[in-house]
């Protein structure tokens, strides 16, 4: 007979996964007629806790996860989850402790929770990508699980200073003479997007120049990168004259992208327009013609720093551990092939749009 799960019990109940676990351990702020309708339906059902949840009480479970958030479009689009992932794999081994790693989409599974988080397979895990719905929520609960968040801002984290690189970026664009700097975003319900436009405003302001809104564009929606090409260049390029002479891009993918949109529109890289990515790895920078000017994220660094702050949050000193621990990451804004200064006039270069 099949095990029954936190989820089984969740459809049952027609609750989230969430209230059955907050139900089933005595934790969380539920009615006690939610908690003891969890219960009754629970012994009916069979279920059996994971003896192995119940080895993170005394801490003696030092198996650590790695838990991928993100539709399989956005861990395809971000190659440093490779470079983190492997790292992390690395670190463990060298270490003897054994390791998981779980890919679990928020976006199409809202009302539930990955394995690492529930089933007591891990003692502590580094969560890479952006919470939602369910896992929100547990994370943002009581919560016996040690855990890290990659480029998170609350709790425990190793984040890297979105802000400050964007503005850097902008200061070193209008220092080579760029005075029309465009800011091709990702969706801003992430909380690196936010950033991103902040630092892009402040560097603006910095510089002199006025924030205007035709050079900026970011999804209204959760599109693929494709579309986000194609929309948002249209918006940002769709003028006679005045048009940008240097793109910020999220990401090295989005980024080769734009280059290939200017070169078909009529636009060279670096004499028309510069471009520069921010949040690429530098072996994606460097592999590219030209090769990419680049706000550069180091994945090995952030990974070595999750798994050595996860190590003292899983270790016997834990509970004297501050609320919030934030560990800020070294940026590297490097300028390569894609970057030169500004055209004398480029209002007057004739374009195919296509």
């Amino acid at each position: 007979m099949p095990r029954v799960r936190l989820k089984d019990i969740a459809e049952k109940t027609n609750m989230s996964i969430y209230t059955v676990s907050s139900a089933l351990s005595g934790r969380g702020q539920i009615s006690q007629a939610k908690r003891e309708e969890v219960r009754r339906v629970a012994a009916e059902m069979g279920y059996q806790p994971n003896i192995a949840g119940r080895l993170l009480h005394v801490r003696e479970n030092r198996d650590m996860g790695l838990l991928l958030l993100g539709s399989s479009d956005e861990l395809r689009r971000n190659v440093g989850f490779a470079d983190f992932n492997l790292r992390f794999m690395q670190l463990c081994k060298e270490a003897g402790i054994r390791h998981r790693t779980e890919w679990f989409s928020p976006q199409e599974h809202p009302k539930d929770l990955p394995g690492l988080l529930t089933e007591g397979l891990v003692g502590g895990v580094i969560i890479a990508g952006e919470p939602y719905g369910a896992v929100r929520q547990h994370l943002a609960g009581p919560n016996i699980l040690p855990y890290v968040r990659l480029d998170g801002n609350d709790g425990h984290c190793v984040c890297f200073d979105w802000e400050n690189a964007l503005a850097q970026a902008v200061s070193r664009l209008a220092r080579l003479g760029h005075s029309r700097i465009a800011l091709l975003n990702g969706f801003e319900t992430y909380q690196i997007y936010q950033d991103a436009r902040r630092g892009y405003l402040h560097g603006l302001a910095a510089a002199g120049l006025p924030a205007e809104k035709e050079l900026y564009w970011a999804p209204g929606t959760e599109v693929t990168l494709t579309e986000r090409v194609r929309h948002g260049m249209a918006y940002l390029f769709d003028r006679n004259n005045e048009l940008p002479t240097a793109v910020l891009a999220s990401g090295g993918l989005l980024a080769k992208s734009v280059v290939s949109w200017l070169q078909q529109n009529n636009l060279q890289v670096p004499g028309n327009v510069s471009v520069v990515a921010f949040g690429s790895a530098n072996w994606e920078a460097q592999n590219f013609i030209p090769t990419l000017s680049a706000v550069e994220y180091d994945y090995e660094l952030a990974a070595s720093e999750c798994v050595k702050l996860l190590g003292k949050l899983m270790g016997n000193d834990s509970r004297d551990a501050p609320a919030r621990i934030s560990i800020a990451l070294d940026k590297y804004l490097i300028f390569r092939e894609s970057t030169a200064p500004p055209p004398q006039s480029i209002g007057t270069v004739r374009r195919t749009p296509r």
